[in-house]
């Protein structure tokens, strides 16, 4: 035990007296509960950093504003100015839906944004009025006139840019403003949740599609994924995820040892490949072997889902 004097037990006094730190009584959260859009790992940007930026638009704060992705915005504006005639409705009142939400999109995001209330509100309305009239377009079939749609590579491209993780905003207030302002007669039966699915899922759709299975039959296999995916999904990053995870989700077996396809085709195991099927879902036939397997194309755009 090591003696003290009155000296030091004075100064130790002091230091306690002093070490106080101040802590705000309104301190906010290190996360809120809504919060489920987050900026890509450093480790994974070093990696591939092209892979998690987008290339052609901006879609919420992360990268609103850069000057690479201006060439866009117009674009933004016409659609905007399309989808506010569609609704017959001004524009405060497409705005008071945003501004209504503002604290809880902001909540939705794992980063603060000095971006002012106005600005922030004006950014959501404008990107948000983008999205619900191209999925409006494409879902009609508006192909021939449309700048994105009879252009399949920008197409394509936006759909990518669309489902980046750092390109999102939350999705219900997508689903607050079509379920508010856009639908109509011609569309009051489609979800906006279909909506994405349609626009987002198209081309897995069609590679995947199985061609002795009848239309109406996969349409009503649809609505039922999109049902359930009504109360999981937070985002388009999300959705893609969701419609990749196997459809039954029951937790099996834990395998300890893993083989690539060409070690366990070495071994006697025989492919088949599993037409219009998610891509986890992998069918195992007891006692011993793979029946069937999705097949995929790997890419980069994979590695954005995992």
């Amino acid at each position: 035990m090591v003696p003290t004097t009155a000296g030091s037990s004075h100064k130790i006094d002091f230091v306690r007296e002093e070490l106080i730190i101040d802590v705000p009584q309104d301190m906010e959260p290190a996360q809120w509960p809504e919060c489920c859009i987050y900026r890509v790992p450093k480790r994974l940007r070093q990696a591939n950093n092209e892979a998690y930026t987008p290339k052609l638009i901006s879609i919420g704060p992360f990268h609103h504003g850069k000057d690479e992705l201006k060439e866009m915005e117009m674009l933004k504006v016409r659609y905007f100015k399309d989808f506010w005639y569609r609704t017959g409705k001004c524009q405060k009142d497409l705005a008071s839906v945003i501004k209504d939400n503002e604290v809880k999109i902001r909540h939705c995001y794992a980063e603060n944004f000095d971006i002012n209330s106005e600005d922030f509100v004006k950014m959501v309305l404008l990107d948000s009025a983008f999205i619900i009239e191209l999925f409006l377009r494409a879902d009609a079939g508006e192909y021939k006139n449309d700048y994105i749609l009879s252009k399949p590579w920008l197409s394509n491209n936006i759909k990518e840019d669309l489902i980046l993780l750092e390109n999102q905003l939350p999705l219900f207030i997508l689903k607050e403003l079509h379920n508010q302002f856009s639908m109509s007669e011609k569309n009051k039966n489609i979800s906006f949740l279909e909506l994405a699915r349609g626009y987002l899922n198209h081309d897995d759709k069609e590679e995947h599609a199985e061609k002795e299975v009848k239309h109406a039959e996969k349409e009503e296999q649809a609505k039922k994924e999109v049902k359930h995916a009504e109360k999981e999904v937070k985002h388009f990053t999300d959705l893609k995820r969701y419609y990749y995870c196997p459809s039954d989700r029951k937790t099996g077996k834990v395998i300890s040892d893993l083989y690539n396809a060409t070690k366990l085709y070495e071994a006697g195991v025989i492919f088949k490949m599993a037409k219009n099927e998610g891509l986890l879902n992998i069918n195992f036939h007891q006692p011993s072997h793979l029946e069937k397997c999705p097949c995929f194309s790997c890419s980069w755009l994979l590695g954005l889902l995992c």
